[in-house]
């Protein structure tokens, strides 16, 4: 599954936004609805996801590690895979969640970066996975290969 750069960038900036907006029960709502689709466009529309509180069931936590913080996610199918969205409300935790993952046995295939944040790329023979971080959140999107 590629993410296209475009709704890369979107759901880079719902998440940059959602910390600081997220003081409001009808913002945090909006904000919510709008990571949720950005999610669904990053996924190609195929997706639909609700995050609940927590990881979702079935989630790889032994494979797939997530750093601590406020874990919301949710779980679909995105070109007949298996597909978990979880983001995290964590502060400056890109590279922990990075190298979580690379010391769980990933290989990082591509990562971006600037002042307002990151996103990589990794894979195992298992799993494909794709983090968008900000300064206060990471999107995982894992997909079961």
């Amino acid at each position: 599954m590629g993410m296209r750069r475009p709704a890369s960038l979107a759901l880079l900036a719902a998440l940059v936004l959602a910390p600081t907006l997220a003081g409001c029960s009808v913002i945090e709502s909006t904000v919510k609805d709008s990571v949720e689709q950005g999610i669904r466009d990053a996924t190609g529309g195929d997706f639909d996801v609700n995050l609940d509180e927590g990881l979702p069931d079935g989630y790889p936590v032994d494979a797939v590690p997530v750093v601590d913080g406020t874990v919301n996610g949710g779980r679909g199918t995105v070109d007949g895979k298996d597909t978990f969205v979880v983001t995290v409300q964590a502060t400056d935790a890109a590279t922990a969640a990075k190298d979580a993952l690379v010391a769980a046995g990933f290989t990082v295939d591509g990562e971006i970066a600037n002042g307002d944040g990151s996103i990589v790329t990794l894979s195992t023979t298992a799993y494909d996975v794709k983090l968008v971080a900000s300064a206060d959140s990471i999107l995982y999107t894992v997909t079961v290969k």
